[in-house]
């Protein structure tokens, strides 16, 4: 990814929690975020994780619908999830 694909990536993102978020945890190794769950949100979370996969492999990303929510877990070590700018 490049600089500017780096910046649009995390604009996106922050676009994103404005609008969805609803609550995150930090536990050892896994950070979950919650999101409101909507057709758009289904969508844009894909989007997103998608392109986080490929760039930031070296965490596993995985999206939980849970009903009216999602869940985003991405489960890595400590020094990994630190590098993260989600």
């Amino acid at each position: 990814m490049t600089a500017t694909d780096g910046r649009a990536q995390l604009t996106a993102w922050r676009r994103f929690d404005e609008a969805f978020a609803q609550g995150r945890d930090d536990a050892d190794g896994v950070l979950t975020i919650h999101y409101a769950r909507t057709e758009e949100s289904v969508a844009e979370l894909r989007r997103l994780v998608d392109v986080e996969s490929r760039c930031c492999s070296f965490v596993r990303w995985d999206i939980r619908d849970a009903g009216d929510t999602l869940a985003l877990v991405v489960t890595g070590d400590a020094d990994q999830l630190r590098m993260l700018s989600i």
